[in-house]
């Protein structure tokens, strides 16, 4: 796999949780929650005037000190520019790279699998010494998982959850209030949330009911390691696994 030095870190799409008051009087957020469906329900739980913006995503899909990513990466590379593959901007800790949004013929991949990654040509990288082939590679996506669900590849939704034992543990089902104002279920520390654009709608019927997030491209483990809520990658650098 590939090795860099230097850079941010990368986390997957799980929050840590925010207690209540923490970001809005009357709002809180469980751990184990997409940002997006977290920031969703403080914005459902407060109203978008009373959240404290500070504590959520920046415009590069960053936040906090020390400053992390979650998604986006918009910072790393010209998301604008969709004429070519998006170049490689961040290295996972399973040594394969992350890519940018677009693929090769200017549009979003359209057969990610769970893990949000596929085997396809990539371009070369004088930046960072890569070079032009065929290979397994993540993609940055606008939904969930936005950057890796797991270590792929893997061959089904099934595959996926079977490295989390939190996918299937009836415990973990939450009940989440979403911006429309209807509570959905959401299978809480579980990042297997579509495969090949097919939305996870048993775990996260919410998700797939309001957003059809995955309709284009978009939606994490070696030694069945929890990617929710953990650092996953360093924009150019390969680090060891901390917990958020």
């Amino acid at each position: 796999g590939l090795t860099l030095s230097g850079g941010v870190n990368i986390y997957g799409p799980l929050e840590a949780g925010f207690r209540l008051g923490q970001v809005c009087d009357t709002g809180d957020c469980e751990g184990g929650v997409d940002i997006d469906t977290c920031g969703n329900e403080l914005l459902a739980e407060c109203g978008a005037d009373n959240v404290a913006s500070a504590e959520m995503m920046d415009t590069c899909g960053g936040h906090a000190n020390p400053y992390h990513y979650h998604k986006a990466l918009s910072c790393e590379y010209t998301v604008t520019d969709s004429s070519s593959h998006s170049p490689v901007i961040a290295v996972m800790l399973d040594g394969r790279g992350l890519y940018g949004k677009w693929e090769s013929n200017g549009a979003l991949p359209s057969n990610l699998d769970a893990c949000n990654g596929h085997t396809g040509p990539v371009p070369a990288s004088s930046k960072y010494g890569t070079t032009a082939g065929d290979v397994y590679h993540y993609h940055v996506t606008d939904a969930p998982p936005y950057t890796v669900g797991c270590f792929g590849p893997v061959a089904s939704l099934n595959e996926c959850k079977g490295l989390y034992s939190e996918c299937s543990a009836s415990d973990k089902v939450l009940q989440i209030l979403n911006t429309d104002t209807k509570s959905y279920n959401y299978q809480q520390w579980c990042t297997c949330y579509q495969h090949n654009t097919v939305c996870n709608s048993e775990q996260f019927p919410g998700m797939c009911t309001t957003l059809g997030a995955f309709s284009s491209g978009g939606a994490g483990s070696a030694s069945s390691v929890r990617m929710s809520g953990l650092l996953v990658a360093v924009v150019a650098i390969l680090a060891m696994v901390m917990v958020h």
